[in-house]
């Protein structure tokens, strides 16, 4: 009699359980296909970046013996200024043709800069790439968040948060491995913009990839 009892409730146990509403996953921890691809791709943006900007300056004095504060800043400089005239111009474009072309073209602009600079002779030519580079590069500055709050079905915060994070471990991982690339090798600037040019063209492959929804 009392295993009888034992058994119903039991069965009146597993009943309950299956009629109450499945466990939800917090988004913050759940990934859809488009989202894996969309952080992977700011991940390798900040393992690209990691390798140039903080190096730049110094290269243009230590490989190019750069004496000009003035030449050197411009490296700062040209980032800000192109972003300011070629983001508005590239989201135009964006708005009346879709934004995933141009982030594509924008991740194509930074992967021939930082290819072209593996060529760099002197310091004016490193510029001039900057310069180019930065401007076609910036059509993938706000079309790329345009694109993942379109591309993603969740919240835009949990979204942008969620690549700050990507980013954030990207530039945390690499840094101190630029760091021991640029202290070991006397040719350490070629290696890390060989990174930053493999790192760029893997984030192209995986937008291209992308499905927006």
């Amino acid at each position: 009699m009392t295993e009888r009892i034992s058994s119903i409730n039991q069965e009146k146990s597993i009943q309950d359980n299956s009629m109450l509403p499945p466990k939800k996953i917090s988004p913050w921890l759940n990934f859809e296909r488009n989202e894996i691809l969309l952080y992977l791709i700011y991940f390798m943006y900040g393992i690209a970046f990691a390798n140039y900007e903080p190096y730049a300056p110094v290269w243009l004095g230590q490989f190019f013996t750069e004496k000009s504060y003035l030449i050197i800043g411009f490296i700062v400089i040209i980032p800000c200024l192109t972003r300011l005239v070629g983001s508005p111009f590239w989201g135009f474009l964006a708005d009346k043709y879709g934004a995933k072309k141009f982030v594509i073209i924008g991740f194509a602009g930074y992967s021939l800069m930082f290819f072209s600079l593996i060529f760099t002779y002197s310091s004016t030519y490193f510029l001039i790439m900057i310069l180019v580079g930065y401007l076609i590069g910036s059509a993938s500055a706000g079309n790329f968040f345009f694109l993942a709050t379109k591309s993603i079905a969740k919240p835009k915060g949990i979204i942008l948060g969620k690549i700050t994070i990507f980013v954030s471990i990207a530039y945390a991982s690499m840094s101190p491995l630029a760091g021991w690339i640029y202290d070991t090798f006397s040719s350490s600037m070629i290696i890390q913009l060989i990174i930053a040019y493999y790192s760029m063209f893997n984030c192209n492959v995986n937008c291209i990839i992308c499905k927006r929804n």
